[in-house]
């Protein structure tokens, strides 16, 4: 799969509707003509790149690949343009959950999103942002999934700090002290030193934050962190798996796709 990234989401695409993982009519017709007219290609003189025009286009961040792809093309430039005028410090906090592998996506999901909307609101933030002054912040939702411990979601929270007296160690532990209480008040796990905050210096965040992971590669490489795989990778093991009967994946074809479709059933309606 040594090709360009945009190619490789239209094949992922369309693996994914052979395979019977995408089911909407919606995103099966991504990218085809959507009117009696023409496709229309135009060139912009002031641009370097072509425009189509009268092209459907799902918008289904979560289960189409090519649409995915487009946002997050057009975050990461908004995020470096950000990164680069700000002139800020940049941090990256993770705020994750102590989780088994009997836990429901569905439950986690809604129990970290419910809980980090409180702490955007939270007196520990609201602190932390006038002491700090953070000026900025974007957050990113991340979820991959392991054989030993089933599914992992974390937020990635980019924060542009103003100051210049920044204690790493302190916004570590009041995140980690309102983290905690909050995800119990939903019915979360409480949270330990290994599962709840980690802060870290950014200087490359902006990347890192908006990533997809899929592999570059059909064998090996997988981008989840220790044991476990993005949904990218699971992606494009069912590609691989339709180009060559004798792949072998992260785990089996029939298993990638009910983890894939379970994944679009938690995220369905979510922004």
């Amino acid at each position: 799969l040594s090709q360009n990234r945009w190619k490789l989401n239209r094949q992922l695409k369309q693996a994914l509707v052979v395979s019977g993982v995408i089911e909407k009519k919606a995103i099966k017709n991504c990218l085809m003509n959507s009117t009696s007219t023409e496709i229309e290609i135009h060139l912009p003189k002031s641009k370097s790149k072509s425009i189509l025009k009268n092209i459907h286009t799902c918008k289904n961040f979560w289960q189409c690949p090519v649409c995915r792809g487009n946002a997050l093309h057009k975050k990461r430039q908004d995020i470096a343009a950000v990164v680069k005028k700000s002139k800020s410090t940049n941090l990256m906090a993770t705020f994750t959950l102590r989780h088994t592998r009997n836990d429901s996506l569905i439950s986690m999901i809604e129990g970290l999103q419910k809980a980090s909307s409180d702490l955007w609101r939270d007196r520990v933030w609201q602190a932390l942002k006038k002491k700090y002054q953070f000026e900025w912040n974007v957050r990113n939702l991340e979820v991959t999934w392991g054989k030993d411990n089933g599914w992992h979601t974390h937020i990635h929270l980019l924060i542009g700090s103003l100051s210049d007296a920044i204690d790493i160690a302190h916004i570590e532990h009041d995140l980690f002290t309102a983290w905690d209480r909050l995800v119990q008040k939903y019915g979360l796990k409480a949270l330990d030193r290994q599962a709840g905050v980690n802060v870290i210096p950014a200087d490359s965040a902006d990347d890192y934050l908006v990533k997809w992971n899929v592999s570059n590669e059909m064998a090996g490489n997988k981008s989840g962190k220790g044991n476990n795989v993005s949904m990218g990778d699971l992606e494009v093991d069912i590609l691989a798996y339709q180009m060559n009967e004798n792949y072998k994946g992260y785990t089996t074809e029939k298993q990638s796709k009910y983890l894939l479709k379970e994944y679009h059933e938690a995220f369905a309606r979510r922004k």
